[in-house]
Parts: C-alpha cells; sequence; structure tokens
C-alpha cells in the first residue's frame, strides 16, 4: 500500500471520501437499530440498502455484526458481503489506475 506522502491528491480525496461515507452508513445503521428497539420511525431496507450501494458497503456491514442489525435478512447477510469484496476490488483498482498515472 502507498505511504500517505506518496499518494496523489486524488487518491487522498476518494480515501477519505469512503471512510466518511462509511462512517455515516455505521451511524445510520446504529439508529435505525435505535429506532427499531425504541419503536420509532425506521430507515427502509432500501434505502439502507442504497447508501451501501454508494460505498457504504463496509460500514455498513460492520454495523451489521457489531450491532446485530439485519442479520437474518438474507439480501443482507448475502449481499453485504459481496458489495464488500466489489468495493474493495474496486478501490483496490482504483489505487493501483491512480498509481499509475
Amino acid at each position: 500500500l502507498l505511504g500517505v506522502k506518496q499518494m496523489t491528491l486524488e487518491v487522498r480525496v476518494v480515501l477519505l471520501t469512503l471512510l466518511v461515507v462509511n462512517i455515516v452508513s455505521f451511524l445510520i445503521m446504529a439508529y435505525d437499530k435505535y429506532a427499531a428497539t425504541h419503536k420509532m420511525k425506521r430507515i427502509s431496507e432500501a434505502h439502507l440498502f442504497y447508501f451501501a450501494l454508494m460505498g457504504a458497503a463496509t460500514g455498513s456491514f460492520v454495523a451489521m455484526h457489531f450491532l446485530h442489525h439485519k442479520t437474518k435478512h438474507s439480501l443482507f447477510v448475502v449481499g453485504m458481503p459481496l458489495l464488500v469484496i466489489i468495493q474493495g476490488l474496486l478501490v483496490n483498482w482504483f489505487m493501483v489506475f491512480a498509481g499509475s498515472l
């Protein structure tokens, strides 16, 4: 992996954006878990999954297992790990591509 000083500005921006999006995704899943246990208005499963599709699968996946949330829904149990793998491969491809510019 490249050191921080070796990364281009574009790579730093993409990685920082992914970090922020995944933290927000974790917090959204945490809110939905809280809402579920306190009979409050929930975030739809479609919105949770769409947010994960936008680059936040890792944050959603970590929240699922850390908070035991959506662990009985096959779309999340199968879909989140697949999204994590796909997004990880895309980030790796971007790092290699951006490093070759």
